[in-house]
């Protein structure tokens, strides 16, 4: 699953920088993670029922594959159409987002950037000692690109000097 993880990581980050570079030519881009049920994932089922305990239980494994068959329905590819033909209209207001998209459900995916902590002679100990501030998600931001998250430590720093 790493090179499909990393597939996928990589692709935000395309869609961030061509999103950026289009920005001045009115160009729009968007991704989206869809959630369907398609050849691929039917493999990757296929691949993950080797479950010791159900190969010798042939009711608890038509049990299991009646219940992932009332979902995996769900999974309609014609419902990840909408969400793609509206990120492609002129009419889409954002460039540069990701969309996770399955079985009639749209959300935002983002990465945000916590507050975090500061320290000009930071330390491990000084990471593990204030490890739940810097994953603390109160009032996260998220950044647009390298410029915003340059502005962030900057300010972070600054307001750090003595007067």
């Amino acid at each position: 699953m790493s090179n499909y993880g990393a597939a996928k990581t990589g692709l935000i980050g395309l869609t961030r920088v061509l999103a950026a570079e289009g920005a001045d030519h009115d160009i729009k881009v968007n991704a989206i993670a869809p959630i369907a049920y398609t050849r691929m994932l039917a493999h990757s089922m296929e691949s993950a029922t080797g479950q010791p305990d159900l190969e010798n239980n042939a009711s608890a494994q038509a049990i299991l594959d009646d219940l992932a068959a009332q979902y995996l329905q769900k999974l309609d590819p014609a419902l990840v159409a909408p969400v793609v033909a509206f990120l492609t209209h002129r009419d889409c207001p954002v460039s540069g987002e990701i969309y996770t998209v399955g079985a009639g459900h749209v959300a935002r995916f983002f990465i945000g950037r916590t507050k975090g902590f500061y320290s000009p002679a930071l330390s491990m100990e000084a990471v593990r000692d204030h490890f739940a501030e810097i994953r603390d998600d109160t009032d996260y931001t998220v950044p647009r690109g390298p410029a915003d998250e340059m502005s962030a430590l900057f300010a972070t720093i600054m307001a750090s000097q003595p007067d």
